[in-house]
């Protein structure tokens, strides 16, 4: 195995890192998600017993502007986490490319040196 060999498993092992990071962030992101919409769509039980009907109005209405603004948040990150998948498969079609050029290279200089 010479050094571009070491080198290309590096890069592709740096990449599959990159990559097993972004579906775990996936996986959080989802659950985050389903969590926060548990909450906007069950009010808090103890609230509506303990307060009067005023304070409990307006803490659902805080809880549901607050849920909404997270889910917004949380949409908005979905779309950072698929931007930064992209370019992941991006680089791993340009380190493929790399190396089909590289052993289509070898091969060429071999089928030369087999030719004298």
């Amino acid at each position: 195995m010479d050094k571009n060999d070491v080198a290309e498993l590096e890069v592709t092992h740096e990449l599959h890192n990159i990559r097993s990071a972004l579906l775990l962030y996936h996986g959080l992101l989802k659950d985050f998600e389903h969590s926060v919409e548990f909450i906007h769509d069950h009010p808090n039980p103890a609230l509506i017993r303990a307060s009067s009907q005023s304070a409990t109005e307006t803490s659902n209405e805080l809880l549901k502007r607050e849920c909404h603004y997270l889910l917004t948040e949380i949409k908005r990150l979905q779309g950072t986490k698929d931007m930064c998948r992209e370019r992941v498969a991006n680089a791993f079609d340009l380190v493929r490319t790399i190396i089909q050029g590289a052993r289509l290279q070898a091969a060429d200089v071999l089928s030369r040196y087999l030719e004298l």
